[in-house]
Order: C-alpha cells, then structure tokens, then sequence
C-alpha cells in the first residue's frame, strides 16, 4: 500500500516525493483521502496533481514527520488575514428577476489590495491564485471535490503504456498462451494449438461493462445459428507449423497446401500493400496452419511453391478484406490470385438482404466483428490488432521482429485458422434466399395430391407463388432508418460498425470528427512532405 506511510499522520501542507510509473513528483499535500485511495498534491510549478493509490508505486515524506503541515497552512492563513478587499473590487448588475430569465453577472475581481508594514500595494492575479491554493480548509478532511460533483470517467483513469497495449511487448505472464511443441510422423516440429471456445453471451469489456452486437448480431443469429444461444460447430486446425527456409518442410506444406481444395490465407507485415513490407503469409487447410517467413525466405519462397498455390485457379483462397492482400501479391511479389471468396463481401450482402433493408453498408466490418457475430468466438480466442491510423507503419511494423514473439505467433494463426469455419457459415447467409428457392421447387409438386400433380405438369411456365417471399422486402424506408440514428448517404448507409476489442474502451475521436487529411500513402516511404491540400467544404464523418 503506497499510501500507508500517511494514515493516521495529519500530512496536509509537507513536501512529499511520489514516484507513479517510473516518474518521480515533488509537492505539497494538498490533502489525502485513504478510504478513496487519492492524494492531492501542489507540484512546485503550481499545478494540482491528483494521483491514485493503484498506480502509484511509493510515497515519502520530505522532512520531518512529526512536525506535521500545519506550520505551513499557518503561515498561509496568516497571509490572508492581511487581505483587504478594496470598496470597488466587485459590481454586480441585475439584468432582470427570477421570473423572467434573471440573469446576474459577477464581475472578475481585479484588484485586490494588501496591508504589508501599514502601506497598501495592489496584488495581482497570479499572487492572489498562489495564495488562495495554499490556504488549508478550516474543516479537517474535506477533500476539494464532493461526491455529488465527481466525474466518476476521471476516477477510471490510469497510466497507459503504448508500447504494451499495441503489442510491441508480449502480455502479463498471467495472460499468456503456452503452445506446446510436438512432432509429426513426418518427423516435422509442429505447435499445438489451444482449443477454441465458443459464447453467445454478450461481450464484457475492460471494465465489466456486456456489450451486445446489436441488430446485426441479432439479425445472424436468428437466421443463422440453430437458435439464437447455440453458436454453429466449428472444427479448427489444431497443428501450426512455422516455415523459415526452402526445404523439406517447405516441399510439405506446399504438397498439402495444393491438395486441399480450399484454405484460408491472411498476410502479416508492415502497412500490406505494394509499398509496405510483406513478413509472413499464413495459409490454413483443415488441419494445419503454416507460416511462411518471407522476411527470411525473401522471393525464394514465391518462385519454388507459393507463387504456383496462389494461382491454382482449382483452389479456393477464403480470404477476410482481399484489396490490400491482392495488391500486394501483384505489385510486390507477380502473383495473381485467383478463385478467391472474400468473408467482407459475404458479410456485405447478409446485411444489406436482411439488416439495412436494401441499403448497402458504407463501411468494412474486421474479422474480429465476424468471428464473434458469425462463429461467437471467445474474445480470449481473437487476435485483435492495434494500430493507429496516423502511425501504420511503426504500429504494423511488429510483424517485422525476428524471432517473432509468441504472442504475435499465435495472433498470425488466429487471423487464418478460423477462415474455413467462417467460410461455411457466410456463405450459407449469401445464399439463404437461394436456398429457400431451391426448397420450394423441390418441394411444390412431390407433396400434392395426384389431380393437382397432373394439372401442374402442364404448368411449369409459371413459377409458384411462394417464391415471392424467398427475397427480403426491400422498401428501403429512409425515414425509418433514419429514426434508428442512420445517415444515409445515396445506396449507402453509413451503419455504427461498433468496436470489437474489449480492451479500447472509448475513442473520441473515432465517429465524431470530420474526415482528416492524410498524405499519400507513398509519401510515407519516401520520406517527404505533401504540400498541404484545402479541406473539403463537406468533410464527411468517419
């Protein structure tokens, strides 16, 4: 307890030292709420400094304890007790009464005047400031701010280190996932991967607070799941196999890869595209996960085996948001992927069927949206990237380390080994009015009667009327979307997408601010600056 040295000590004007985070803070006590945990100080610059006992990592007293501050908030009394409040000092204006939107203002006092040795001198604002933060309450043990106007955002406030929230450092030792190291009858080193869990309970954020997905996520499961509290059965792969060189491991994985027929792929590196930097591709079948270090690899790795995988029309490439991914491989590599099934399209027509009423989403779900709302994917099951848009490279430059650490290790696998259970369960939701079609044709003349079977073999120009309820009314009622706090923009509509990471708890910045200007993506690897370009007359919001 980093506050035990001032129980039962009146502390209240001693200099005291705080040490929070590796920092150390020098001021008076301004006063001290143990059942709280807070502590009040006055910093040597003048600036009251409010500090928490839970992140506070010691505190020592500057001086001699058993003097107590009194001696201090007595000398401070005593400077005001000189005050002398000058006769013009104030003015008050009474604009009109309580009745009609009275209306009272105070003028600042100015001037205020001072007895020092019998002579009167004007002290000014700032003196006036330094005295009054000095001055103890005559009540011992009022803390300056009251319950009634606390601002309960400010007491869940607390030292953020950057560098471990965005994954430049592996997590508590106490939140880390061991994989244990086996072999295969191949004689290849494999890890094995942690099972899968699987919830439909609403999602708790960093401070225990349930979210819930909303009307999309009802909206899935509804439809989708066997009932709204049983996710889908998934499998997933359970061996995840790391491939640094052309070898023999290398020939295998490529062998397996090819005769799949379907996998799941995800690339990791620094800002993907044709100017970043490609680190790792990840390629999924129904029991294997292989990693391909290209950093260590380099275009080996494309010419002996990748590069025919990626395009064998033959085999489909499940793939989570395919631009970046696409343009990558084409500019940087030479490789054209084909017979790719992208999950964001999938998720794209879904909602607009069957969530938004015809109206297309403006913006991309992320995988992680996907895998709870499709699969209910634990959160402790997600890998959730943290990157900030204004620092995309230094922030996706961790898949850059060699050797990669293990929490990025089991990040990579997580964004491609669920690829394959995704894939079943958004397909089956594109389809779902085919489906339905499909049923009522297979089904309209087994199950009548003869007469009726007879008269239709002659009718089978005209489609039953059934079918009219297969596709999704689409009215495409504006107002009513409206209502439910969507702007519509054209065929667009600009949909809360929400935030998937439990740990971001609020940004705002994210929804509420106009669209801001970013250089060209170039720009950010040559190194120069873009000349500043006027901003829209009607930025968007993002």
């Amino acid at each position: 307890m980093a506050f035990q040295c001032l129980e039962g000590v009146d502390v209240t004007g001693l200099r005291v030292k705080v040490v929070e985070g590796g920092e150390e803070f020098v001021g008076k006590v301004q006063f001290v709420d143990i059942a709280r945990g807070r502590l009040g100080l006055v910093l040597e610059k003048g600036e009251l400094q409010l500090f928490y006992q839970r992140d506070v990592d010691m505190v020592s007293v500057l001086g001699d304890l058993s003097k107590g501050g009194n001696d201090t908030v007595d000398e401070s009394t005593a400077r005001m007790d000189k005050l002398k409040i000058g006769p013009n000092s104030k003015s008050f204006s009474v604009m009109r009464d309580k009745a009609e939107n009275k209306e009272v203002q105070v003028d600042k006092v100015k001037q205020v005047q001072r007895v020092v040795e019998g002579k009167e001198s004007v002290m000014g604002e700032e003196e006036m400031k330094k005295i009054f933060s000095e001055v103890r309450p005559d009540r011992p043990g009022v803390a300056l701010f009251n319950d009634r106007g606390r601002n309960q955002h400010l007491d869940n406030l607390h030292h953020i280190n950057m560098s471990d929230l965005l994954g430049h450092k592996p997590p508590h030792e106490s939140e880390q996932v061991v994989m244990m190291t086996d072999t295969d009858s191949c004689g290849h080193q494999f890890k094995q991967l942690p099972a899968v869990n699987q919830s439909s309970k609403p999602r708790i954020d960093a401070n225990g607070h349930a979210l819930h997905g909303g009307r999309q996520e009802k909206m899935i499961r509804e439809r989708l799941w066997v009932t709204p509290d049983t996710p889908p059965h998934i499998e997933t792969p359970a061996r995840l196999y790391i491939v640094k060189v052309v070898g023999e491991l290398f020939e295998e994985a490529v062998d397996r890869i090819s005769h799949s027929g379907m996998v799941g792929l995800s690339l990791e590196g620094e800002l993907i595209g044709r100017e970043g930097t490609l680190a790792w591709v990840n390629i999924c079948t129904a029991r294997d996960v292989f990693m391909f270090d290209i950093i260590t690899m380099g275009e080996a790795g494309f010419k002996f085996g990748l590069k025919s995988v990626l395009q064998n029309s033959e085999l489909v490439k499940v793939v989570h948001d395919c631009r970046q991914v696409n343009d990558c491989l084409t500019h940087q590599w030479g490789v054209t992927l084909t017979n790719v099934w992208d999950t964001l399209a999938g998720d794209m027509v879904f909602s607009t069927q069957y969530v938004y009423d015809g109206f297309i989403p403006q913006y991309a779900r992320s995988l992680a949206h996907l895998l709870k709302d499709y699969l209910g994917i634990a959160d402790s099951d997600i890998y959730f990237p943290r990157y900030r848009r204004t620092h995309l490279a230094y922030d996706s430059s961790i898949w850059k380390a060699r050797p990669l650490p293990n929490h990025l290790v089991l990040g990579a696998a997580r964004n491609t080994l669920y690829m394959l259970a995704l894939y079943k369960v958004v397909r089956a939701a594109t389809l779902l009015s085919f489906d339905r079609a499909v049923h009522i044709l297979n089904t309209h003349v087994r199950e009548k009667d003869d007469p009726d079977a007879d008269h239709m073999a002659f009718e089978t120009r005209i489609l039953p009327s059934r079918v009219k309820g297969v596709l999704p009314e689409w009215r495409q009622d504006k107002e009513k979307l409206e209502d439910r706090g969507l702007f519509i923009d054209e065929h667009f509509i600009h949909q809360n997408v929400g935030n998937p990471d439990p740990v971001l708890i609020f940004s705002k910045d994210s929804m509420h601010q106009a669209m801001p200007h970013f250089p060209p993506f170039r720009s950010i690897f040559e190194g120069k600056e873009e000349p500043e370009s006027k901003p829209s007359p009607n930025p968007r919001l993002y």
